[in-house]
């Protein structure tokens, strides 16, 4: 049974090696040395556990939900980007279906993201 002290020096030593508090989606799946983030929100309170293990008020924690690109996500924003090279320019919807590589729906929000800043770019 993995309990408070665990998860707390799980996150306490994450923020020592990065820099940073651990996001939700890092910890989606349980180790052996943690609970994953949905039994710490359910048991503990997420905001509340890093807070704890960081020595700051739950209201100071600066919990970022910005979306990580996973391995399937990268793939698509590679096929995206390969569009455009061969395309001369980021292909339109039309195109991008017909090519065959079009992303799953998960996956669009992310890939819109990361590419809205780079439109136009060559």
């Amino acid at each position: 049974m993995r309990d408070r002290d665990q998860a707390l020096a799980a996150i306490h030593a994450f923020h020592a090696e990065q820099g940073r508090l651990p996001r939700w989606r890092e910890w989606e799946c349980a180790t052996a040395t943690r609970p994953c983030a949905k039994t710490i929100e359910r048991r503990w309170g997420w905001r509340e556990l890093l807070a704890e293990a960081i020595g700051v008020r739950p209201d100071q924690v600066d919990v970022s939900w910005d979306a990580i690109l996973d391995d399937r996500a990268q793939a698509m924003l590679a096929a995206l980007r390969a569009a455009r090279d061969e395309l001369g320019r980021w292909p339109t919807a039309a195109e991008w279906e017909r090519s065959g590589r079009r992303p799953a729906a998960a996956a669009s929000t992310d890939i819109r993201e990361a590419t809205s800043a780079g439109r136009g770019e060559r």
